[in-house]
């Protein structure tokens, strides 16, 4: 459920637009569904006419103009066409609205159930309490008028700040406690979870106008959603600042330092743009207005600190031209050993997670995240999915607050990444085919850990990634990709026994069929799933076990065009060969 707050100062022309017939008679069976008892007792639950929505918003009013409180401020309203907040200026700013929208794959709740919701939402917020007798609570109304324009069940929130005996009510850090208070009443109500909300995650939207003027270019990626890949392409091999700035000019992306006030021996931040065309200006971008997890102090976190790779960086931030790019061969060796290494380190770092931890989740959807941007940039605009792949992965890395955590991108991550630019042959034989595979595979294993993680709507966009990186790309050689799975079976088959002769404990996780609950009963989420006495276990819905056999199936009626095997579910392991596969180089 999503909270979209603005603020303004028309009571009556809010109420007029809410249970009136809409901007294009979008507007379904408008009426109020909940709020103070002297408006529910006149307007409840029934259509009004013009005149009568009027009245609403008068006695909606009428302790602002009983007591002649003013409130004045920032106001801001909500532009329709572009989604996004619109900046109205200063003035009068006493009435608080706010929309809450379940996403258009949810299914619509009861007018009962969203009268109930509604009221928590007011209570929680501190607006007003029926049940507390010496309350002095704000008058509100909650309206529903139909469906989104995406689709999706929701109502207003339409709430006048000046109090019943004409005080205003506080509303400092309102957007972060209404994130919050969705977040509460999800849980209370059974609803599905945001995910991004409920871990501390978050990522950086992309304007209208981005995607507008990339349209016009013909571009599949925004100018800044192609820096993100770049960037994270870039982060992922690098393990000083200095391999990091030579990376990004092997990206074909410029970059300038912000210094510190007054020092310029202290570089604070960076910008990044990529390079324009013959005449043109850069368009420059900052780290943070990229993602989260890509500012300077994040990704410094990434790299090895000593007094001569400061010095290094330093000079290249001075002088930018001299990072000349990394030198990359055509030709590398043991290049599926490497990629297999890649995919079986990061099963293997996905299935020793613990649950609630959200940042060895983040650190793994790093890695995860720059090995696709490597790959979608050594690939150039054949598979742009595979960019739009990376920026999904990229989503799960970006945690809002700072854990303080160092760390260095695995050494197979690395190796494999190298691997992929030491080969020129993408798309070719069996290079494309591999890597497809390998990405399937690992991608399988990440939704099944998020789940582990009780993020089942990010386990469902994992699943939707790995359907369109299955179905883009060229498979026509479904053979040696299921021999390369084989041969990561093998590897993985490898560190198992080895784990098992050191005595560590493997753990598997089963998975469990889940009944949707009704919509209208009151069902209390879990604050962590279930465990049985067999074991640590999971639960699917039936949306997920739907899109996962869907995609599986795609993938297995794919193999038996070819004559071969469809490949294993989630949360089993492949039957290894008795023999690796020859004649691969390694």
């Amino acid at each position: 459920m999503m909270p979209n707050i603005t603020r303004g100062g028309n009571t009556v022309g809010l109420l007029a637009y809410l249970l009136g017939e809409g901007r294009a008679n979008e507007h379904k069976d408008q009426h109020i569904i909940a709020g103070s008892s002297s408006l529910m007792f006149q307007f409840g639950n029934r259509t009004l006419t013009h005149e009568e929505a009027l009245h609403a918003g008068a006695l909606l009013d009428l302790d602002r103009r009983v007591h002649g409180t003013s409130m004045m401020g920032k106001r801001t309203s909500w532009d329709y066409e572009n989604e996004q907040y619109r900046d109205d200026g200063e003035g009068p700013n006493h009435v608080w609205h706010v929309s809450l929208s379940l996403r258009p794959d949810e299914r619509p709740l009861s007018d009962e159930t969203w009268a109930r919701i509604a009221t928590d939402f007011v209570r929680e917020m501190g607006f007003a309490d029926p049940d507390d007798p010496n309350d002095n609570p704000c008058r509100w109304v909650a309206v529903r008028h139909g469906v989104t324009k995406n689709g999706g069940d929701h109502i207003h929130i339409a709430l006048n700040l000046v109090r019943e005996d004409g005080r205003p009510s506080r509303t400092w850090n309102d957007y972060s406690r209404a994130q919050h208070t969705a977040n509460v009443l999800e849980h209370k109500y059974g609803l599905e979870i945001l995910d991004s909300r409920e871990h501390g995650r978050g990522s950086k939207g992309i304007q209208p106008a981005e995607q507008a003027a990339a349209l016009r270019e013909g571009k599949d990626l925004t100018d800044r959603e192609a820096l993100e890949v770049r960037v994270r392409a870039a982060l992922v091999v690098a393990t000083t600042e200095a391999e990091f700035l030579r990376e990004l000019r092997g990206q074909d992306v410029i970059f300038r330092p912000r210094f510190a006030r007054g020092d310029t021996n202290v570089v604070v931040g960076y910008s990044v743009a990529l390079r324009p065309r013959s005449g043109g200006e850069p368009k420059w971008y900052g780290g943070s207005s990229l993602a989260y997890d890509l500012t300077l102090p994040r990704m410094r976190q990434n790299w090895h600190d000593y007094s001569h790779t400061r010095r290094e960086a330093l000079e290249l931030w001075h002088h930018t031209e001299r990072a000349t790019p990394p030198d990359r061969p055509e030709h590398g060796g043991n290049y599926d050993r490497a990629i297999a290494d890649l995919t079986v380190e990061t099963i293997e770092r996905l299935r020793a997670l613990t649950p609630g931890d959200r940042v060895g989740l983040a650190n793994v959807a790093s890695d995860l995240a720059g090995a696709y941007a490597a790959l979608a940039f050594d690939m150039g605009n054949t598979h742009p999915h595979i960019a739009a792949t990376a920026r999904a992965f990229g989503r799960l890395a970006q945690l809002k607050d700072d854990p303080r955590q160092h760390r260095v991108s695995s050494l197979a991550v690395r190796n494999g990444v190298r691997a992929l630019r030491a080969s020129r042959a993408f798309g070719k034989h069996n290079r494309g085919v591999a890597i497809a595979a390998s990405m399937i595979e690992i991608s399988m294993a990440l939704s099944e850990a998020v789940r582990y993680q009780k993020q089942r709507d990010t386990a469902l966009r994992i699943i939707g990634e790995i359907s369109n990186v299955q179905s883009a790309w060229d498979m026509h050689d479904l053979s040696a990709a299921d021999e390369f799975r084989t041969y990561i079976a093998e590897r993985r088959s490898q560190a198992t026994q080895g784990r098992k002769q050191s005595n560590v404990a493997v753990l598997e996780r089963p998975v469990v069929l889940e009944t949707d609950a009704p919509i209208d009963t009151v069902t209390p989420k879990p604050e962590v799933d279930e465990v049985n006495t067999d074991g640590d276990t999971r639960r699917m819905t039936k949306q997920e076990l739907l899109a996962t056999n869907r995609f599986l199936s795609v993938l297995g009626s794919k193999g038996k065009r070819q004559g071969t095997p469809t490949p294993p579910p989630m949360g089993t392991r492949p039957r290894p060969r008795p023999q690796p596969p020859q004649g691969r180089g390694r």
